[in-house]
């Protein structure tokens, strides 16, 4: 089996933007009408067409955030993910440009469903690393074990977990042996980045890790933490070759200061647009692209004791949030309400779950008879530069809460320290507002794992055995329908007992001068560097 293709569909934007939006600091006194807007152009409509796009040049790329470390076993969500796709390759590549999801060839040739639990995967022959090591079975077996073992500490685990034993049959031919019937493998290698192991021992992982190599289109020229990252083409790709002789990705954490850098000419492409400056951007005669991220916009709100322990009030929260207001306004209507953890179309996406209403007084009813008819206080944390607008869609949140006797006290945090929260819930708040993520095989298997009791990433403190019950059937179950069915039942489970506030599917919006050519995006929010150019 070489090719296997997802029901997944995309979502995607078709037009330009027309209107210009009403404040988006208002908010408990925002109208109930919606703000008449079309969506900006979709960027795999496509800027220019491949023919069209030249061999070589530069281009540079502010971002509101870059990883801090370019780990590509530990993060993987826009734009911790770029580094992955750029640098290194993986045994299968989830293309997702297209009308359907397809899982390609990449290291691997091809491989076999050998049985229920058995897959064997047939590499390329004749790969190495930039320092002449082989890229064969063996490298393939140890990086895997190296995120499977838990002294790694690596989140990328969770995805790979159903992994029970991987070994070498040959210099060409990996064996993995699931736990149980595994129907997502071939997607979940896509995830997995294949890394040098006599490197990364010599050097220790802090060194690697600062200065990596791998098979990816790209290489590292230089990258200073938290400030820059300069890729060139990789001579070692086991995959495409760049159109770009390099690319300079610049960190500007504050988003009007990116839009005045391209504005200045000091930048070509701008991430995380704030939609309340498409208008304007286009109006100057910038290509403004996007589509709705493969992702949900949430809080998590549980902990161990308090308010947020209690089901009644987690449930509460959930009435007090206008889903479609904040849509409507701060995101220009280019988002999507929320009713569940992955986007229409998605496998696990379940049709007849839908968004809860806007209902305040319901709410403060709820918390009333949970006993809080006066409300409670509680601290909440959000990022600024890693989402869209993500800084005033935790002041909406905040402000929702606010008007149902939730005081909330808001701390919009640098990008490392918020990762840093993330991992460790010492460190989180009663309410952490994310993106979780169904990168990248577009299934609601990565984005509803993060509630499993004892989840190893996200930590969070809950446990429903019914939930787990539930979820880990549906993982090993192969026939689709039945599976599907699995999983809308652990959904309702989750929604019942609310650790997590579900609101939207967020914009994902870049802005470039009108010389960059080829400029599309895959469903889970990562550019196709490599193909990306000038015009001729």
């Amino acid at each position: 089996m070489t090719l296997a293709k997802s029901r997944t569909r995309r979502r995607r934007w078709l037009t330009g933007l027309s209107l210009m939006l009403a404040s988006m600091l208002v908010l408990a006194a925002c109208s109930d009408d919606a703000a008449d807007v079309s969506p900006v152009e979709d960027a795999n409509e496509g800027n220019a067409e491949p023919e069209d796009v030249a061999e070589g040049g530069e281009i540079r790329i502010a971002m509101g955030a870059l990883p801090p470390v370019l780990d590509p076993v530990q993060y993987n969500t826009p734009p911790n993910n770029f580094v992955q796709d750029m640098l290194f390759s993986t045994l299968t590549k989830v293309n997702s440009t297209g009308d359907e999801v397809v899982i390609e060839p990449y290291l691997a040739e091809s491989w076999e469903h050998v049985d229920d639990l058995v897959w064997e995967f047939y590499l390329q022959k004749g790969l190495e690393f930039p320092n002449g090591e082989p890229l064969d079975a063996e490298a393939v077996v140890w990086s895997t074990e190296f995120v499977l073992d838990p002294d790694s500490n690596k989140a990328m685990a969770s995805r790979i977990n159903t992994i029970e034993k991987i070994e070498a049959v040959d210099e060409t031919t990996v064996r993995i042996t699931t736990t149980d019937a595994d129907p997502l493998l071939p997607s979940r290698m896509g995830a997995l980045a294949i890394m040098p192991p006599g490197d990364f021992k010599k050097r220790g992982e802090e060194e690697f890790l600062s200065d990596p190599i791998g098979t990816g289109p790209f290489a590292v020229e230089e990258f200073v933490p938290g400030q820059r990252l300069v890729v060139v083409p990789n001579e070692h790709s086991a995959g495409p070759t760049p159109n770009l002789d390099s690319m300079e990705f610049e960190v500007i954490p504050e988003s009007g200061s990116r839009i005045s850098a391209l504005r200045a000419g000091d930048v070509d492409v701008v991430h995380r647009l704030p939609t309340e400056q498409i208008e304007s951007v286009e109006g100057d005669g910038y290509q403004v692209v996007g589509q709705v991220e493969s992702g949900t916009y949430n809080l998590t709100m549980v902990q161990e004791d308090g308010p947020l322990a209690d089901p009644q009030v987690r449930r509460a929260l959930q009435y007090a949030i206008d889903r479609e207001t904040i849509n409507d306004r701060i995101l220009a209507g280019l988002g999507e309400t929320a009713s569940q953890l992955v986007n229409p179309g998605f496998t696990g996406y379940c049709e007849d779950i839908e968004p809860l209403p806007y209902d305040p007084e319901r709410a403060r009813e709820m918390l009333a008879d949970a006993g809080y008819p006066d409300g409670f206080e509680v601290d909440m944390q959000a990022s600024r530069g890693f989402l869209v607008n993500d800084d005033t869609l935790a002041e909406a949140v905040a402000g929702y809460l606010t008007e149902v006797g939730v005081k909330v006290n808001l701390d919009i945090m640098e990008y490392g320290p918020f990762l840093d929260a993330f991992y460790d819930p010492a460190q989180r708040t009663g309410l952490y507002a994310w993106r979780v993520s169904a990168n990248p095989f577009l299934d609601a298997d990565l984005s509803m794992s993060f509630w499993l009791s004892e989840d190893p990433v996200h930590r969070a403190p809950y446990s429903n055995k019914q939930y787990d019950d539930l979820f880990l059937e549906a993982r090993q179950e192969l026939d689709e329908d039945r599976r599907q069915e699995l999983l809308c039942d652990a959904t309702e489970v989750l929604l019942e007992d609310a650790p997590v506030l579900i609101m939207l599917h967020l914009p994902d919006v870049w802005a470039m001068t009108d010389e960059i050519a080829n400029f599309q995006i895959e469903a889970y929010g990562v550019p196709v560097f490599h193909d990306v150019g000038l015009s001729q």
